[in-house]
């Protein structure tokens, strides 16, 4: 929640955004990002597919479309005259099949003068940690830099500017605006990218690599202690936490029991 209040906090100031405004957020779920835009007296708009969220969203006040955003909905809106200063989806493009549609939808929506705020998760962060356990069927996309650049540039948007963030792992906050004024910050990340090798199979097929070996080294260190007759207890069934078990082959063999708060 602090993380979205800052960053509605940020745009507020630095967008100058008032009651004269329009921000636009894609899958705005509970309206925990919108809210804080409402509290400010920014007109907003939440869109949501899911019946749950989307109807806590309007029971707190935050105005909001129970459907999926697509280009047919961003022509609607732009239809009404509602284009948005600001669009926000945040954890959207990774779940997303037809990446396309989406940012095509997003420059539609958007003013000339407006910004898309998109946060991402970070596939050399995801690399360069080894944080293969961090994967999973959501998931459909890890981005580069490199590979965000060319698919904004394909809907006519441009990748302005970007801050590297610790959440999840490792993420990306991207600035997307229809007209270029691109950072030293998306510049250094690309000729980052560029060096590292990161649009080369290589650099993924190291990565491999280092995953296969903390495998070894897992299944190794659980049959030593379930061989010396301890119990092995999982704090926690994240769905992530299906990708190491599979991975690894982790079973009731070794694995005694999980424990987890949430009852579903």
């Amino acid at each position: 929640l602090r993380h979205s209040r800052e960053n509605a906090e940020d745009l507020i100031r630095t967008r100058n955004l008032d009651a004269s405004s329009f921000v636009v957020e894609i899958a705005s779920n509970d309206g925990y990002m919108l809210k804080n835009f409402v509290e400010n007296g920014v007109p907003c708009l939440g869109i949501d597919p899911a019946s749950g969220p989307a109807q806590a969203a309007q029971e707190a006040g935050v105005p909001t479309l129970c459907t999926f955003f697509g280009k047919e909905l961003a022509a609607q809106l732009r239809d009404e005259g509602r284009l948005a200063d600001v669009v926000i989806a945040n954890n959207v493009l990774a779940h997303v099949a037809d990446l396309g549609g989406l940012v095509e939808g997003i420059r539609t929506v958007l003013k000339e003068t407006g910004v898309a705020v998109i946060e991402v998760p970070y596939v050399v962060d995801l690399i360069d940690k080894c944080e293969f356990d961090t994967m999973y069927h959501q998931h459909l996309c890890y981005f580069s830099v490199t590979a965000l650049g060319r698919l904004f540039r394909q809907h006519s948007l441009v990748l302005n500017d970007i801050k590297r963030l610790s959440i999840h792992g490792g993420s990306l906050r991207l600035y997307i605006e229809p007209r270029e004024q691109v950072s030293e910050r998306v510049r250094g990340l690309l000729e980052e990218e560029s060096r590292n090798g990161v649009d080369r199979i290589a650099y993924y097929r190291a990565f491999a690599g280092r995953v296969r070996e903390i495998r070894v080294a897992l299944m190794d260190m659980l049959r030593d202690i379930k061989g010396s007759g301890k119990k092995i207890a999982a704090y926690a069934a994240a769905a992530k936490g299906n990708t190491l078990m599979a991975y690894c082959g982790i079973d009731t063999t070794l694995v005694d029991y999980v424990v987890d708060r949430n009852e579903f």
